[in-house]
């Protein structure tokens, strides 16, 4: 099963339907589905994270990375209304497969973070308070809307740097977990940050596999 998996995740996948990338300043793009809309309801910031396909260790670290920096300050990512800042994790695998897998990546993030010398460990309530999942399926219909195609070259596939990424990845125990059906490994994985009015704050469209965005700019983006 997950040799089939893997090996239809290799196949060229389709740019058709990619919407332009979002500019700063603009209104957040439409859902073509009508799942996620904005401004939301009640209004709040959120931070878009397309991630690679469920099983790649890069998608692991991108969910690592960012539940050790909310646990490192809780206090930054509670807003001045109240409320959570939220990473919407974007997938492109089945419903069943997305919640397996991020379910089983944030049980391990947690548990691989070390406070700083001195400092406690948040409760893992912090998780369900700034993390939610949305599974948009191998369509990637929310990704296009959003610009994310395909990689621009399939050479990042088996580049050095790529390999170098993975070591270090693997050195950190993060390693290839099953490839979900629907991956695709061709697709760009990227984020946006979009404010309580809808309007876009930050974009990036990564170009290479192994490549890994700017996330405190990207929460720098809201003042906070």
């Amino acid at each position: 099963m997950f040799i089939v998996s893997d090996l239809l995740s290799l196949l060229p996948s389709s740019d058709s339907n990619v919407a332009p990338r979002p500019t700063v300043g603009s209104p957040a793009p439409k859902d073509p589905n009508d799942r996620l809309n904005f401004p939301l309801d009640p209004p709040r910031p959120i931070a878009l994270v397309f991630v690679r396909h469920c099983g790649c260790p890069f998608a692991e670290d991108t969910v690592h990375t960012l539940l050790h920096k909310v646990l490192d300050d809780p206090e930054r990512y509670t807003l001045a209304s109240g409320s959570k800042l939220q990473f919407l994790i974007v997938t492109h695998a089945p419903l069943t497969e997305s919640r397996e897998w991020f379910a089983s990546v944030l049980h391990a993030a947690y548990e691989s973070y070390k406070p700083a010398e001195g400092k406690t460990k948040p409760d893992s309530d912090v998780i369900q308070q700034h993390f939610s999942l949305f599974p948009q399926g191998p369509s990637q219909s929310l990704s296009k809307a959003y610009g994310l195609g395909s990689l621009p070259s399939y050479s990042t596939m088996f580049s050095k740097g790529m390999w170098a990424e993975f070591s270090k990845l693997k050195e950190r125990g993060i390693v290839n977990r099953a490839t979900a059906s629907g991956s695709d490994r061709w697709a760009a994985h990227g984020g946006c940050v979009v404010d309580q009015n809808g309007t876009v704050k930050w974009i990036w469209i990564a170009d290479k596999i192994e490549e890994f965005g700017d996330w405190e700019a990207a929460v720098s983006s809201l003042g906070i």
